[in-house]
């Protein structure tokens, strides 16, 4: 695949074998989690050159400072540990390189564990 991209300078560049992002065709749309497990979320884009990653949670953005929440592998997973239940909602990967953008958002329901022997009605 050859991209012909023009630049600000009026130069043209060509590049072969980049190409925008691309979503992978198979991935979780919701996944489930247990209340205080980890999780780890995948971005399932892949593009080259490799896209630049961002990720929001209900269109907030995820900051890096947030404590239990990190990204690995250049932010295509997104580690989130001691998952509380304000941690469910709908998680979107922007991934952008300089021929497009692709997007996915993923569902994560956060379930408490509950044992029916550890409950006894009186």
């Amino acid at each position: 695949m050859i991209f012909v991209v023009p630049c600000i300078d009026g130069r043209v560049v060509v590049c072969t074998g980049a190409h925008p992002p691309q979503v992978k065709e198979q991935y979780p749309a919701t996944l489930v989690v247990q209340l205080g497990s980890s999780v780890r979320i995948a971005c399932p884009v892949y593009g080259a050159p490799r896209p630049l990653v961002s990720w929001s949670k209900d269109s907030r953005s995820v900051h890096l400072g947030w404590q239990r929440f990190h990204t690995q592998r250049g932010g295509t997973w997104l580690h989130i540990t001691g998952v509380q239940l304000s941690d469910a909602g709908r998680y979107t990967c922007d991934a952008t390189n300089g021929f497009g953008t692709a997007s996915v958002t993923i569902h994560l329901h956060v379930v408490c564990a509950f044992s029916v022997d550890s409950y006894s009605l009186h």
